[in-house]
């Protein structure tokens, strides 16, 4: 009949043979740990562990070939012997923390810098630099406030910059293309407007005739104005126009000159204001310098 041959054992979890429990060749085991053990004796005798599935083994391995596993587990504290290129110092380890070199072996997590899959924070008033490392770079100025800084020029381009908010330009501003204000109130806090265009159009986007003008401030919200009244189809004069005004009150209308040949009793009438409004128009008959008034 076949013969059972059973080796030196243990049910007794995490208990280890001596070398005084072995001879040379023998080899013993613990059922509990799935370990094998034997005697070794170069001078001087311990107990070695023959490595199997899912123990843990206490001492050295020297290894000549390739370890592939899917991962290393534990904490790399006892890695020693790795090549120069190989990191052995890590500091300033927590959550989220970016680690950067501070050697040649040697990385630290860094508590401004952190990143947890999804946002990239810069904390403690720190740059985002770009090129040069100085010259350009995004920073957060104070709470709330974002800072974008450049040597010479910050260049925005897109179809459509959208800026929701108020903005505030210490700097000269100098825009190349056409500039539309949608807003209702367009204020020029400056001591001198100087507009190269020869013509300006006042209520712009009128389909008919209405009244416009310019406005003197002399108070608070109104002021003196020169516009025209589309009423009575002659520019005039308002002493006291309010700012948000749609229509002009006339306290007095502009003196108007019309040139011409003939007598004035035989010419039509005025141009600006006709039959009814056109009253106070000048004349001037070239042929015989007669000076008419229409009245």
């Amino acid at each position: 009949m076949a013969q059972t041959v059973k080796l030196k054992r243990s049910s007794v979890a995490k208990k280890v043979p001596t070398a005084s429990d072995l001879e040379l060749g023998e080899l013993a085991m613990n059922t509990v740990d799935g370990k094998v053990y034997f005697e070794k004796n170069d001078g001087s005798p311990s107990v070695q562990t023959i490595l199997t599935t899912d123990s843990q083994t206490t001492g050295s391995i020297d290894l000549t070939g390739a370890v592939t596993a899917s991962y290393f587990k534990g904490d790399g504290a006892g890695i020693t012997g790795l090549t120069s290129a190989a990191i052995d110092s890590v500091a300033g380890m927590s959550n989220n923390y970016v680690l950067t070199a501070t050697g040649a072996t040697a990385v630290t997590g860094e508590a401004n810098l952190q990143f947890d899959g999804t946002d990239v924070v810069v904390a403690g008033g720190g740059k985002v630099a770009f090129r040069d490392n100085g010259g350009e770079y995004i920073y957060s100025v104070a709470d709330n406030v974002l800072g974008l800084v450049a040597g010479s020029e910050i260049d925005l381009t897109a179809t459509t910059v959208d800026i929701n908010g108020l903005v505030d330009i210490s700097g000269n501003l100098t825009v190349g293309g056409d500039l539309d204000v949608n807003g209702t109130t367009t204020t020029i806090n400056t001591a001198n407007s100087y507009i190269a265009d020869k013509f300006m159009i006042m209520a712009s986007g009128s389909q008919s005739d209405t009244d416009g003008g310019i406005i003197v401030q002399n108070t608070v919200g109104a002021g003196y104005a020169l516009g025209y009244d589309s009423g009575v189809d002659r520019w005039a004069f308002d002493a006291d126009l309010a700012h948000n005004a749609t229509a002009l009150g006339p306290d007095a209308y502009v003196g108007v000159v019309e040139v011409g040949t003939g007598g004035g009793d035989s010419q039509a009438v005025p141009v600006y204001g006709g039959t009814t409004n056109g009253v106070g128009t000048i004349y001037v008959d070239t042929d015989d310098s007669e000076i008419w008034i229409y009245a």
